[in-house]
């Protein structure tokens, strides 16, 4: 305890006393041989004695099993340490994870739970969050789901002869490799992700995969033929048939792929940190978006997330939009995402969306399925239409009891061995609550004794 109360004291005479401190206190480890609650305050009392102005709280280390910011956790989940913590010293308290939205703040704070609050992945997830909150915007904000995405670290072409294609599946090209993020195709150039196709693509054409949602293929024309159209969307479909859920094994040959956590987790390794739900945090210098100086007419097929982002971005721009989705709607397969047990904060990137179509001006048209003739009056076409499911070649996989992901989640039909109904979906993700509190009572003495307040958030525990 002597090293950290020694260096708050060297701080405290070196910058005088009107400098503030802030000293981050682990006031739940989360790990086996962790301090106990006496220790945690001794040592708060001492910093508090050494001359910080402000403890904030921190929850777990790195190396802790016990989820504490992923999105399964539930908001705001350990604010309870942090008022468990108010009686025993008298300076400032700040209670921090899974704090995601002003009104979780608010409610923290008239709770009497903490005097301060802290955040740092919701202002990766939207920049503008404080002034949002301040206007009394918070509908405009763009939500951290916790999602901790894997990423990909680096995504670097074997041959410097030819294109090497977007990365396929769930990952990401991140960092400074602008191969793997600007993937243009010449005009008339072979793509030699699909080594054996022949195909020749309608110059000039851009061939793209999106942070938001893996497998979208985009193309921008600037001849708008009902022709050219049409070799857009058979190409669209080849893409699509080779870029599948399940199809990590098929990777693109040209590629040499590393996964990592991104996120903040990136910042542990001297990596750029990044973001799922907004590709330009930490990357603002280079993914600028200003007025245009052309408006243009630009329909954008298909509105999942990647859509989404093109279409809000582009309206937001100047230029006039129209977005075409078959489904009822928008969201995709985060539509698919949102429903599974723990995963339940994919509803607010869909309902940030929503706002900034309404807001933009996007022209959006649901249950409506669009043809090559329906868009040659357009200045340009994004298609963004996601992927067609691969079924695998698995023996017994056309058994009326083997269900597809799509099939499962759009239409909820359940086989006798996988019923899942509404009610014990429900009792799923309580239950999965109540797992949080179980484990917590392993690694610390204090967690038995955890205020009304979690059980509130967490809802009634199921048996």
């Amino acid at each position: 305890m002597k090293f950290p109360v020694e260096i708050v004291k060297r701080i405290r005479e070196t910058c005088g006393p009107k400098f503030i401190i802030i000293y981050r206190l682990s006031m739940l480890d989360l790990v086996e041989g962790g301090s106990n609650w006496e220790e945690i305050v001794q040592l708060a009392q001492a910093v508090e004695a050494a001359g910080a102005t402000i403890i904030n709280t921190g929850i777990g280390w790195h190396e802790a099993r016990v989820p504490t910011i992923v999105t399964s956790v539930p908001r705001a989940a350990f604010s309870w340490v942090t008022q468990k913590m108010m009686s025993n010293v008298s300076i400032p308290l700040c209670t921090t994870n899974r704090i995601n939205m002003p009104h979780v703040a608010e409610q923290i704070l008239q709770d009497g739970h903490a005097d301060m609050v802290s955040m740092a992945r919701p202002f990766l997830a939207d920049p503008d969050f404080v002034n949002k909150a301040a206007a009394d915007q918070a509908d405009e904000i763009n939500t951290c789901i916790g999602c901790n995405q894997v990423s990909l670290e680096s995504c670097e072409p074997r041959s410097a002869s030819g294109y090497a294609g977007p990365p396929c599946g769930s990952e990401r090209a991140t960092g400074s490799n602008r191969a793997a993020r600007n993937h243009r195709i010449k005009p008339q150039l072979r793509p030699t992700c699909s080594s054996r196709s022949s195909m020749r693509l309608p110059p000039p054409f851009v061939h793209t995969s999106c942070g938001l949602c893996a497998h979208v293929r985009a193309a921008y024309l600037t001849q708008m033929r009902e022709r050219a159209i049409r070799s857009l969307f058979a190409l669209n479909d080849r893409l699509r048939t080779r870029c599948s859920p399940l199809c990590s094994h098929r990777r693109p040959p040209l590629f040499t792929r590393v996964y990592d956590q991104a996120c903040l987790d990136h910042t542990f390794k001297g990596i750029t940190a990044s973001c799922l739900v907004n590709p330009k945090a930490c990357h603002e210098d280079e993914l600028i978006s200003t007025p245009t100086t052309k408006k243009e007419s630009i329909a954008v097929v298909g509105a999942g997330p990647a859509g989404l982002a093109f279409a809000t971005t582009a309206a937001e721009r100047g230029h006039d939009i129209t977005l075409f989705d078959q489904a009822a709607e928008i969201g995709g397969q985060f539509n698919m995402a949102k429903v599974v047990p723990g995963k339940e904060e994919f509803f607010e990137t869909i309902r940030y969306f929503g706002k900034m179509i309404e807001k933009h001006g996007v022209d959006l048209k649901l249950n409506t399925r669009v043809e090559a003739a329906d868009l040659v009056k357009f200045d340009k076409v994004i298609m963004a239409t996601g992927i067609s499911p691969r079924t695998p070649p698995i023996p017994g996989v056309d058994h009326p009891k083997v269900l597809s992901y799509v099939r499962d989640v759009e239409t909820r039909e359940r086989s006798e061995h996988i019923s899942l109904t509404s009610e014990m979906r429900d009792r799923s993700v309580r239950a999965k609550r109540a797992d949080l509190i179980d484990e917590l009572s392993l690694y610390s003495p204090c967690t038995h004794t955890a205020p009304p307040l979690f059980t509130h958030v967490c809802g009634p525990r199921a048996d």
